[in-house]
């Protein structure tokens, strides 16, 4: 599940691929990386 969404930063895809009823059940197994929340957050107007 990680690896779908990191391949593709697709919540939606994964959560089909994984064949879940909800995103939030799909949220649980998707891990985000440090380094990509960072770059997220630092991106972000202050």
């Amino acid at each position: 599940m990680t690896a779908v969404y990191r391949a593709t930063h697709d919540l939606f895809l994964a959560q089909r691929f994984a064949r879940h009823v909800s995103p939030l059940t799909t949220v649980v197994y998707t891990h985000p990386r440090d380094e990509e929340m960072r770059g997220k957050v630092r991106g972000l107007a202050c």
